[in-house]
Protein backbone atom coordinates (compact mmCIF):
# COMPACT_ATOMS: atom_id res chain seq x y z
CA UNK A 1 0.00 0.00 0.00
CA UNK A 2 1.71 3.36 -1.38
CA UNK A 3 0.60 6.31 1.21
CA UNK A 4 -0.10 10.07 -0.48
CA UNK A 5 2.71 12.17 -0.16
CA UNK A 6 0.69 13.98 2.87
CA UNK A 7 1.01 10.59 4.43
CA UNK A 8 4.41 9.37 4.38
CA UNK A 9 5.09 10.08 7.60
CA UNK A 10 2.67 7.40 8.75
CA UNK A 11 5.37 4.98 7.13
CA UNK A 12 8.56 6.77 7.90
CA UNK A 13 8.17 8.19 11.39
CA UNK A 14 6.21 5.44 13.05
CA UNK A 15 7.19 1.73 14.28
CA UNK A 16 3.72 0.07 13.92
CA UNK A 17 3.10 -2.44 16.75
CA UNK A 18 0.54 -5.67 16.64
CA UNK A 19 -1.45 -5.07 19.75
CA UNK A 20 -4.74 -7.14 18.77
CA UNK A 21 -5.27 -10.43 16.06
CA UNK A 22 -8.26 -12.43 17.10
CA UNK A 23 -10.92 -13.74 15.54
CA UNK A 24 -14.56 -12.48 16.78
CA UNK A 25 -17.57 -14.17 16.93
CA UNK A 26 -21.39 -12.67 17.75
CA UNK A 27 -23.47 -9.30 17.77
CA UNK A 28 -22.34 -7.94 20.81
CA UNK A 29 -19.63 -5.46 21.46
CA UNK A 30 -16.40 -6.93 22.21
CA UNK A 31 -14.09 -4.91 23.95
CA UNK A 32 -10.27 -5.40 22.89
CA UNK A 33 -8.16 -6.14 26.08
CA UNK A 34 -5.26 -3.71 25.34
CA UNK A 35 -4.43 -0.28 27.13
CA UNK A 36 -3.24 2.04 23.54
CA UNK A 37 -1.35 5.41 24.18
CA UNK A 38 -1.04 6.44 20.60
CA UNK A 39 -3.50 8.58 19.11
CA UNK A 40 -3.17 6.45 16.03
CA UNK A 41 -4.07 2.77 15.57
CA UNK A 42 -4.61 1.05 12.10
CA UNK A 43 -6.91 -1.61 11.92
CA UNK A 44 -7.65 -4.58 9.62
CA UNK A 45 -11.32 -6.15 9.73
CA UNK A 46 -12.08 -9.47 7.38
CA UNK A 47 -15.20 -11.15 7.24
CA UNK A 48 -16.50 -13.45 5.02
CA UNK A 49 -20.31 -11.76 5.89
CA UNK A 50 -20.45 -9.28 2.89
CA UNK A 51 -22.86 -6.89 2.40
CA UNK A 52 -23.64 -4.37 0.16
CA UNK A 53 -21.84 -1.72 1.81
CA UNK A 54 -19.02 -3.75 2.44
CA UNK A 55 -18.48 -3.01 6.04
CA UNK A 56 -17.00 -5.49 8.23
CA UNK A 57 -17.28 -3.95 11.77
CA UNK A 58 -16.85 -0.94 13.59
CA UNK A 59 -14.42 0.82 16.01
CA UNK A 60 -15.56 2.76 18.86
CA UNK A 61 -12.87 4.30 21.14
CA UNK A 62 -13.28 4.09 24.82
CA UNK A 63 -12.21 5.01 28.59
CA UNK A 64 -12.72 3.13 31.80
CA UNK A 65 -14.47 6.06 34.06
CA UNK A 66 -14.43 4.70 37.78
CA UNK A 67 -16.11 7.31 39.17
CA UNK A 68 -19.03 7.06 36.68
CA UNK A 69 -19.43 3.29 37.01
CA UNK A 70 -17.81 2.03 33.79
CA UNK A 71 -16.79 1.81 30.48
CA UNK A 72 -17.96 5.36 28.58
CA UNK A 73 -17.50 5.97 24.58
CA UNK A 74 -15.47 8.99 23.80
CA UNK A 75 -15.71 9.00 19.80
CA UNK A 76 -18.17 8.84 16.92
CA UNK A 77 -17.99 4.79 15.34
CA UNK A 78 -15.59 4.49 12.88
CA UNK A 79 -16.98 2.24 10.05
CA UNK A 80 -14.01 -0.72 9.12
CA UNK A 81 -14.08 -1.69 5.43
CA UNK A 82 -13.99 -5.83 4.90
CA UNK A 83 -10.35 -6.30 3.80
CA UNK A 84 -9.49 -2.56 3.57
CA UNK A 85 -6.78 -1.09 6.02
CA UNK A 86 -8.11 1.70 7.66
CA UNK A 87 -5.60 4.11 9.85
CA UNK A 88 -7.49 6.49 12.60
CA UNK A 89 -5.72 9.29 13.78
CA UNK A 90 -7.66 10.18 17.04
CA UNK A 91 -8.10 14.53 16.95
CA UNK A 92 -7.51 14.72 20.87
CA UNK A 93 -5.01 14.52 23.46
CA UNK A 94 -6.93 11.39 25.46
CA UNK A 95 -3.47 9.85 26.92
CA UNK A 96 -4.65 6.02 27.44
CA UNK A 97 -7.75 4.07 26.40
CA UNK A 98 -9.44 1.27 25.16
CA UNK A 99 -11.04 0.10 21.68
CA UNK A 100 -14.39 -1.47 21.22
CA UNK A 101 -15.60 -3.92 18.04
CA UNK A 102 -18.94 -4.43 17.26
CA UNK A 103 -18.95 -6.87 13.30
CA UNK A 104 -21.73 -4.70 11.45
CA UNK A 105 -24.14 -7.69 11.00
CA UNK A 106 -26.52 -8.87 13.73
CA UNK A 107 -24.55 -12.49 14.17
CA UNK A 108 -21.32 -13.61 12.08
CA UNK A 109 -17.50 -13.96 12.43
CA UNK A 110 -14.63 -11.89 11.76
CA UNK A 111 -11.09 -11.33 12.08
CA UNK A 112 -9.54 -8.36 13.55
CA UNK A 113 -6.35 -7.13 13.64
CA UNK A 114 -4.49 -3.81 15.58
CA UNK A 115 -1.65 -2.11 15.13
CA UNK A 116 -0.53 1.37 17.16
CA UNK A 117 1.67 3.94 15.33
CA UNK A 118 4.60 4.52 18.04
CA UNK A 119 7.03 7.54 17.34
CA UNK A 120 10.51 6.62 16.39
Amino acid sequence: MELSEGYSDLRNNYLWNIRFDQSILGSQNFDIPREFTSGIVAALATTTNINSSNIAGYLVRTVNLFQVGGIAQVTNRYALPNKIPRVIIFPDGISSFTLRFKLAFPAGNCRLKIWEAIPK
